[in-house]
Order: structure tokens, then sequence, then C-alpha cells
């Protein structure tokens, strides 16, 4: 038995496959505890688009046992919407699937991939790409996904100056783009230099 927790949509075709496995499936979009009893009769639990922070009880409960199908390429790109914010800050682009600890997005690694963006992308577009991209990856990988025995790896191990972003984070740049999510790839890289190199030229006037 597995449990799903994200947006239906998001999720349909990992569901739909596994499914076709003979695996009894649980899905939910809000917030879960442990009073609820058919949590306690699943043997791993997929989060992919989740909202809510896991209560730290399921955590526990369910060690190396809860899985994360995260779209960004860890240890960058922790938080929300943060597609966003990498292409601004010129980060790694892909996703990862990695172990849900007591924080947001810093359990180990399992596995991750780059998935660069076309030049004619729009976030919107480069997004549905990586979410289909990240679901097919899940699904093939499934026969050794099942046996839970990984050699995953902690994220401090990867050298970055990966930051976190909230939802008010992401909710507050997201609305200073007219065009939201429509908004160019293109024009998210070219706003990123335009912002390294005013933080370089402010810096180096003032040392």
């Amino acid at each position: 038995k597995i449990l799903i927790l994200g947006p239906k949509k998001r999720n349909s075709s990992i569901i739909n496959f596994l499914k076709k496995q003979n695996i009894q499936i649980y899905q939910f979009e809000s917030l879960i505890d442990l009073s609820n009893k058919k949590i306690k009769e699943c043997d791993l639990i997929l989060s992919s688009g989740y909202a809510y922070k896991i209560d730290k009880e399921v955590v526990s409960n369910f060690k190396n046992k809860i899985i994360n199908l995260h779209a960004t390429f860890l240890p960058w790109g922790k938080g929300i919407g943060t597609t966003f914010f990498s292409l601004l800050r010129h980060e790694p682009m892909g996703y990862s699937f990695h172990f849900i600890d007591n924080d947001f997005d810093t359990g180990n690694i399992i596995s991750r991939k780059l998935l660069l963006p076309k030049i004619n992308d729009t976030s919107r577009t480069y997004y549905t790409r990586l979410i289909k991209s990240l679901n097919e990856n899940f699904i093939n990988s499934w026969p050794l996904i099942k046996k839970l025995n990984f050699k995953d790896y902690q994220q401090n191990s990867f050298k970055s100056f990966a930051k976190y972003y909230s939802r008010l984070d992401f909710e507050k740049l997201i609305y200073s783009f007219p065009k939201g999510y429509d908004t160019p790839i293109k024009k998210l890289v070219i706003i990123g230099d335009m912002i390294k190199s005013n933080k370089l030229f402010f810096n180096n006037f003032y040392e």
C-alpha cells in the first residue's frame, strides 16, 4: 500500500502506473497525521507537490520510507516556486528524489537529474516538461525504488550556496512579473544577469 501526497493531476501518471502493478493507492492533498488508520497501513509514502510540512510523528514512523519527488536540482531550489529562483540565480536546473526528514527539502538525496530549459521556453512550459520527466523517471526507476535499498547522499556533501524560499517569497516574486508563469526563460536569465552584475558593482564600489 502506498500513500501519495500531492495534487491528483500532477501525480496521475504515477497513480495509474502503480494501480496497474496491483498496488493499493491512497491519495491526499490535505494535512495528514497518524490518527488516520489508512496512513498507518501504508508501506511507502510518496510526496510530490504536497503543500504541507509532514508531521514529525509521521516522519519518525516512516523513517527512510517517505520519498519526495522534488522539482529542482537539490541542494539548489529548496522550498516553493523555486524554478523561478533557480533561473534568476543561474543555478543548476532539474529534479531530485530524496528522503523526507523533519525540515524542508533537506533529506538525503537518492537521485537527481539535470534538465535544461529550451531557449523558447516560458517558466510554465519548462515546468510542465520538468514534471513530465520527473514522473517518467520515477516510473522507470520503480523496480529499484520499491526495494527501498539506496545509496543516498547528504545534501551538505554537494557544494552550494542554496537558500530556502517560502511561499511568501515566491508570491512576492511571481506578482512582480506581469506574465507570471508565462514569463520567458530568456527574460528571467537576463534579469538574473543584471542582479548579479549590480551586486558585483556595489560590492566592489564600497570595498
